[in-house]
């Protein structure tokens, strides 16, 4: 009965070895065999025609493919390890997984051309630095004449302190606000263009963070004011609290929060605190009586490109960024 039984193993055994080479050899990829000592036993059509005129059976597999010479072939073997690696054959890129099949005793090498997704990455890479390299020049190229309006509409404003009426004092803050909301987008495009390519870099630094909070309440004042809006700036921390954060990051989130909360605020106050949370931590709030915003779309807040309302009709500007 047991010599019956190791039998019909043994020859399951053969049927499954059969099988899998017959799927191996019409398999439209390269797939390899290899044995504990790393020495190929089998090669399929694919495989060999990568290599047509070179007998690959016997060879050292990096021989081959020298990417493989650091494997460990016997363990891979024996315990089913799995490695990947990526090679140029030829004129074409692929991608070869490495597996062990313990209950056979050999290993097994699938290869997939990755060719045209090599290529599709490499544009896609330089897609993304042309883009970054354009937001960047249009940066400097807007930035050069909008910071020349401002300084000659300063010029202009100080040199008629003594004349100035409400129409005119209105007109010059609606040219600094236009000027400084047009360096607001091109900011926000040009960190998005960063944070998508993975170039966006922080370096940490020390800083005051009553006097930086301090600083960005102070730009939009005048803009919270234009609107009768209060804003208050209420800082429940005794000391000035000095942290080690990206200070221009912390600017731009704080800035984009409290640039909200003016634009979206018709009436009431606007509170910023400094407080600290359950953990110790510190924490800074900007707490407004503006339109919020549902639920529904409160899943997609950092959506490129979104509002709740869209539409040329719709009530507030923005870009959604």
């Amino acid at each position: 009965m047991r010599l019956h039984f190791i039998t019909e193993k043994r020859d399951l055994q053969h049927q499954h070895t059969q099988l899998m080479a017959a799927l191996a050899e019409y398999d439209p990829d390269p797939v390899l065999r290899f044995d504990s000592k790393g020495r190929i036993v089998m090669s399929n059509q694919a495989f060999s025609e990568l290599y047509s005129g070179y007998y690959l059976i016997g060879k050292k597999l990096y021989e081959i493919l020298p990417e493989l010479a650091g494997i460990d072939f016997e363990s891979c073997v024996k315990k089913g390890s799995f490695n990947e690696i990526t090679c140029k054959l030829k004129d074409s890129y692929y991608s070869f997984i490495i597996r062990g099949i313990p209950e056979l005793n050999i290993g097994q090498i699938y290869g997939s051309d990755i060719t045209k997704l090599k290529t599709a990455l490499k544009k896609s890479t330089e897609s993304e630095k042309i883009k970054s390299f354009f937001l960047s020049q249009m940066s400097h190229e807007i930035r050069t004449p909008i910071n020349a309006i401002m300084g000659f509409n300063s010029i202009l404003r100080d040199s008629m302190s003594n004349s100035l009426d409400s129409e005119l004092e209105y007109s010059f803050e609606a040219i600094d606000n236009s000027c400084l909301r047009l360096i607001r987008t091109i900011d926000q495009l040009l960190d998005m263009s960063q944070l998508q390519s993975g170039s966006y870099k922080t370096e940490s630094e020390n800083i005051n963070l009553y006097e930086l909070v301090e600083g960005v309440i102070k730009n939009y004042r005048p803009e919270a004011s234009s609107k009768n809006l209060g804003l208050h700036y209420i800082n429940k921390i005794t000391d000035q609290p000095v942290v080690l954060k990206d200070k221009y990051s912390l600017t731009r989130i704080l800035s984009n929060l409290l640039d909200n909360a003016v634009k979206y605020s018709s009436k009431g106050d606007i509170d910023v605190v400094i407080d600290k949370d359950e953990m110790d931590k510190i924490r800074i709030s900007v707490i407004d009586s503006g339109i919020g915003m549902s639920k529904d779309y409160q899943e997609k807040i950092f959506a490129l490109f979104s509002q709740e309302q869209m539409g040329y009709n719709r009530k507030y500007e923005g870009n959604g960024l």
